[in-house]
C-alpha cells in the first residue's frame, strides 16, 4: 500500500477512532461539506495514482478491527 492500509485522513467514520465530519451533500445545511470532501478524495486518489503503474487504485475504507 502507498501510505498505509487504513482509511484516508478525514474519512475516519468508525466509533473506535476520534471521528471526522461526515460527508454532507445537502447544500441547504450549514454543515455542507460535499464539495470539500469530494475534492480531497480526488486529490488523494490522483496522488496515489501517480505512484502506481496500473489502471486501478485501491482506497481502503477500514482498518484493524473497524468496518
Amino acid at each position: 500500500m502507498y501510505d498505509h492500509y487504513c482509511f484516508p485522513t478525514g474519512f475516519y467514520y468508525d466509533d473506535k477512532f476520534h471521528g471526522d465530519d461526515p460527508v454532507v451533500i445537502d447544500d441547504q445545511l450549514e454543515t455542507f461539506n460535499g464539495d470539500e470532501k469530494v475534492a480531497y478524495m480526488l486529490d488523494f486518489i490522483n496522488h496515489q495514482r501517480d505512484h502506481y503503474q496500473g489502471n486501478h487504485v485501491l482506497v481502503p475504507m477500514g482498518c484493524d478491527f473497524t468496518f
